[in-house]
């Protein structure tokens, strides 16, 4: 997925930074349970969101979430094959907006192999559905995306090694209205891994791919391309409490509307303060195709600091930030339109009760600013949950 942050996870970039982490951290309640021991595994989940701004326009309209899960996992560890998946039902109501109401369906399955001590594969696949920002669509869209990677490794995982494999990425909206931005990623890569002594790390890789929209004839213009990337990864032990970790790169993309070229980059420094206080500074840069979502911002620049404070082995407490720059074509301009999004988490805990049950409060805030006014607005928004797995 050329230019598109895969290496660092932030696919969802078009999403507001408030939506974005409201669900990655407080609403997949099954992602935030213990890993389960082998064998079958069922999990529940039940979730409340009151977001003060639904709407998300100068003229604040708030809403009530609800949400409930139910999920099955299954792992197995037979000789030298780990076979592991899990597949969860989610049912989302809206207390103003009952319209919205909608399920969805997760998943994912990995198989893992060693062959011999320089020869191993690896294949996973992940299917996540969420709700759609209504800053992106007013109205029920379900986006989902369906990520698939196989690997082949050779060489001493210890020193050098090389990597082959294959990429899939499928995005699908269910609303008709937004099914012209659906489409179909897949690539080829090959990379070069060196462990030095200690635990810093590089890897050197290389992709060449091509992006196809599933339904061109919904397309006012011709958005599909090939592309080449390349990819330099690092990490680097600082001292016995910080560590730095990057990605940078390179891409080019050919195509009738996206034939172009740019970078994208990422830089993460982690740092154990104290033995109980952990301090995350993060900074991403990203240059999306045109037609990768609604909005269809030229580039994203993202700053984000986060500190955790251990109190126990059961009870967690993490405070975050992040500023935002989002930069579009501007036609009635030289110069682009920035927009700028803030998001402050004061408020994070996370509780496990015991084994089987763990709970959850994020509090958050956030503000918008934009030369348009209908995507000037700011809101906060206050998730609590509870998962249970037998």
């Amino acid at each position: 997925m050329v230019g598109s942050c895969k290496v660092r996870k932030c696919s969802e970039y078009s999403v507001p930074i408030l939506w974005l982490v409201s669900v990655v951290t407080a609403g997949s309640l099954h992602a935030q349970t213990r890993q389960p021991d082998e064998g079958f595994k069922l999990v529940a989940g039940a979730q409340y969101q009151a977001d003060s701004n639904f709407s998300r326009t100068a003229e604040a309209s708030d809403e009530q979430i609800g949400r409930a899960l139910v999920g099955l996992g299954f792992s197995k560890t037979i000789s030298a094959q780990q076979i592991a998946f899990k597949v969860s039902t989610s049912q989302y109501r809206y207390a103003e907006r009952d319209y919205l109401d909608e399920n969805s369906w997760e998943g994912s399955a990995s198989w893992r192999s060693q062959f011999r001590h320089n020869l191993s594969s690896a294949f996973n696949i992940e299917r996540n559905e969420t709700p759609v920002d209504q800053l992106e669509f007013i109205g029920l869209d379900m986006v989902a995306k369906e990520d698939a990677n196989a690997r082949l490794f050779l060489g001493d995982s210890h020193r050098l090694g090389l990597v082959v494999g294959a990429h899939q990425l499928r995005q699908s909206h269910s609303n008709s209205e937004r099914q012209y931005l659906d489409f179909d990623d897949q690539d080829l890569f090959a990379e070069m891994r060196y462990r030095a002594p200690g635990s810093s790390q590089i890897s050197l890789r290389y992709r060449s791919g091509e992006r196809n929209y599933e339904f061109p004839a919904l397309l006012t213009q011709d958005l599909n391309f090939d592309y080449r990337q390349w990819e330099i990864e690092t990490g680097w032990k600082l001292t016995p409490r910080s560590e730095l970790t990057g990605v940078a790169g390179y891409f080019e993309r050919e195509g009738a509307t996206n034939d172009d070229e740019g970078a994208l980059a990422s830089l993460t420094w982690v740092w154990q303060t104290s033995a109980k206080l952990a301090t995350e500074i993060g900074y991403s840069l990203n240059q999306p195709a045109l037609g990768e979502s609604t909005d269809s911002p030229l580039e994203i620049n993202n700053s984000s600091i986060t500190f955790r404070w251990k109190f126990s082995t059961k009870l967690q407490w993490s405070a975050s930030g992040s500023y935002t720059e989002f930069e579009y074509d501007n036609p009635e301009s030289e110069s682009p339109r920035i927009e700028r999004n803030i998001a402050v988490t004061p408020v994070a805990l996370e509780w496990e009760v015991s084994e089987s049950l763990r709970l959850r409060l994020v509090g958050q805030w956030m503000e918008r600013r934009s030369p348009i006014l209908v995507r000037d607005y700011e809101g906060h928004i206050i998730t609590g949950g509870l998962a249970l797995v037998f």
